[in-house]
């Protein structure tokens, strides 16, 4: 056998590995949304916000999130019975986390969000104090995205909590 089909072979044999690892590792790393809350609120400063993921890592090795590319989206009406979402946040990032292995992390994606950014999301809170009921919040969020780890993708899209 040629020395080119061997190297061939072996490559080929350390792929399939690979894959394998990798698909393992993504039936074992779980996650939970846990919510989407409003950090600091004031008029002269963006608003912070932050989406708290909750991470477990069953695997013996630590996974790393390479990448999150979040949306955050809120409701402040409903339409035959269905919520009306509204974009609210980008959490999108890079930074890296690392996911220890056999343990649970969770893990705090922040961003500042402008008031000229909101929208029609800025009417919509505010109405509440020109009629003297204060700031109106929903209490759900709509998180939609993905995250991305070594080698594998998760689809994000789940209704969670939102508050303060």
């Amino acid at each position: 056998m040629s020395p080119f089909l061997i190297i061939l072979a072996i490559g080929a044999g350390a792929y399939l590995l690979t894959m394998k690892n990798t698909v393992q590792a993504a039936k074992n790393l779980k996650y939970k949304i846990q919510k989407v809350q409003i950090r600091k609120f004031n008029l002269l400063n963006p608003i912070q916000v932050r989406c708290v993921v909750t991470f477990t890592n069953l695997e013996k090795l630590p996974i790393i999130i390479q990448q999150v590319f979040l949306t955050a989206y809120l409701s402040f009406e409903t339409k035959n019975g269905q919520p009306v979402w509204s974009r609210f946040a980008e959490l999108n990032g890079d930074k890296g986390y690392t996911i220890p292995a056999n343990k649970t992390t969770d893990v705090n994606f922040d961003v500042e969000v402008r008031w000229r950014d909101l929208g029609s999301n800025l009417l919509k809170m505010l109405q509440g104090v020109v009629t003297g009921g204060g700031v109106k919040l929903p209490t759900k969020a709509l998180v939609k995205g993905q995250i991305k780890a070594e080698g594998f993708t998760i689809q994000i899209n789940e209704q969670v909590p939102f508050g303060q």
